[in-house]
């Protein structure tokens, strides 16, 4: 089994050995990036006996200082979400997502620069939510949020709110998003990459 990665992307040798660290050979790596973080796509060729049997290929997010932090388990995510009635008539306040209902989202992002690159300050940050998800409409006044600056982050964190409405005729049980974030690094406006999650939704 071989792992491929794009030519351009500057690797470590983690273990020191000297001899080498391309993920093609087995050997451990790291991915060296900047404040920004990009999205990488690696590629897998399964070989038997010398001949190739399958390939599969996988995107995955390396770096970025500023990410969406994950609640931790089902219940942190359920209080995140907000249905309450006073956002829209349709909804029952139950706190579960549901076909019809207009929903708020609380997302926390996290500073990480003390721990990767040093104490980089990044302002104006923003985040932007999106979803493909044709059955779900973000609110044009709160599908993004500015964050300010990591420099007054309490504890390295920061919240800010979403909103979407869920079409009472859809088909999933799963919302698919996508929150791309950038800010300001030295004064010039950086895409510091985009997160991905998934929010339950119960139908009718």
């Amino acid at each position: 089994m071989r792992l491929e990665v794009d030519p351009s992307v500057n690797l470590a040798d983690p273990d020191n050995n000297a001899n080498t660290h391309n993920p093609a050979d087995g050997d451990p790596f790291n991915v060296i990036m900047g404040p920004e973080g990009h999205t990488l796509q690696f590629t897998i060729n399964v070989e038997e006996n010398g001949e190739q049997i399958g390939t599969e290929s996988y995107s995955t997010r390396i770096g970025g200082v500023v990410r969406y932090l994950p609640p931790s388990g089902y219940n942190a995510l359920l209080a995140t979400i907000n249905d309450s009635t006073s956002l829209s008539s349709n909804n029952n306040g139950n706190g579960i997502p549901e076909s019809g209902e207009k929903i708020e989202i609380t997302v926390t992002l996290i500073n990480l620069s003390s721990t990767s690159i040093g104490n980089t300050v990044i302002r104006n940050i923003t985040a932007t939510l999106d979803t493909s998800e044709y059955d779900v409409r973000t609110d044009s006044s709160y599908y993004q949020c500015n964050f300010g600056s990591t420099s007054g982050w309490s504890g390295g964190k920061r919240q800010g709110f979403f909103r979407f409405t869920i079409d009472p005729e859809i088909s999933v049980d799963k919302i698919p998003f996508t929150l791309t974030i950038e800010g300001d690094i030295n004064g010039i406006t950086t895409d510091l990459g985009a997160d991905t999650f998934v929010i339950p939704v119960k139908r009718q």
